[in-house]
């Protein structure tokens, strides 16, 4: 509860400004000196207090709101609406991830040479051309022997010189150059590949290996026009084969070519032993299919 009080002008006592004269001294109180002196107890101020508090808060709530965005929305209920056509788009994509070009078929070794596979008795035969090569360097079978047995025990990097040696030193037969060529391949070193096999090509034009392998060289150097071309080279020669036809599909699926590679794909799903590469490429041809549909 609030006391007004105040102080006399004259004697200087303080009293009740609810007094028109001094209690002690009978002066009269003036009208602008009763509020001058203001006491108040220490409850009296909190019913203030906790009405600005409120007031304060009401405020601030209200600057806030005005000024915060709206909530982020969480989960795919409350998530942006999607248009038009860009759930096609997205199944196209994961479509396309789902089916990609299926991957390049093996190198071949041509019939025409040994089985390459390895034998008990390749360590001695290694000794015995080595030994040969001790004595003569430049013996261009004991160097192609050489080559040929690392090349079987799977040491390509060994292989490389003494084939190369023995190609160039036997020029003109193919068995060294194809070999030499092979060898590169497996060790990926496509362009002397390439080279390899083209010289065994001309050599030997009617293996129908030789023209597989010197495509599917081609193919690893993205010459995939050039390795259309000797797909169809290696068909021709036997067409009995799976491995050119589905070369020939991926090289020109890989030229953007859908409409024929679509057709190179059904006829090497024709030859081909069912299995894993035949349901990659089925699924391959599906999506094919699929985009062909959608132009």
């Amino acid at each position: 509860m609030t006391v007004e009080a105040v102080v006399c002008v004259s004697c200087g006592a303080k009293f009740r400004a609810t007094h028109a004269r001094c209690p002690r001294c009978r002066t009269p109180v003036a009208a602008a000196q009763r509020p001058r002196v203001r006491t108040e107890t220490a409850s009296s101020g909190r019913p203030v207090a906790a009405v600005l508090a409120a007031l304060v808060t009401v405020l601030a709530g209200l600057w806030l709101y005005g000024r915060e965005p709206a909530p982020r929305p969480t989960g795919p209920a409350s998530g942006p609406a999607v248009r038009g056509p860009a759930p096609a788009a997205a199944s196209i994509q994961t479509a396309a991830a789902d089916t990609p070009v299926p991957p390049d078929p093996a190198f071949l070794l041509s019939p025409e040479l040994p089985n390459n596979d390895p034998r008990p008795e390749d360590a001695a035969l290694l000794a015995r051309s080595r030994a040969a090569l001790e004595s003569e360097p430049m013996d261009a079978e004991a160097l192609y022997d050489t080559g040929r047995v690392l090349l079987r025990l799977g040491r390509i990097d060994e292989a490389l010189a003494p084939l190369r040696q023995a190609a160039l030193m036997r020029g003109d037969q193919w068995p060294q150059a194809f070999t030499f060529a092979y060898a590169c391949a497996l060790g990926q070193r496509w362009q002397d590949a390439v080279a390899g096999f083209r010289r065994a090509r001309v050599l030997a034009p009617n293996d129908a290996v030789t023209s597989y392998d010197l495509a599917l060289a081609q193919q690893k150097l993205s010459d995939y026009r050039g390795a259309a071309q000797e797909y169809a080279a290696a068909i021709a020669l036997d067409s009995s084969s799976a491995a050119p036809r589905l070369g020939l599909a991926i090289s020109l699926d890989r030229q953007g070519k859908a409409a024929e590679a679509l057709v190179a794909y059904q006829e090497a799903l024709k030859v081909m032993p069912g299995g894993p590469d035949a349901d990659r490429v089925g699924a391959r041809m599906r999506r094919l299919e699929g985009e062909g549909a959608q132009r």
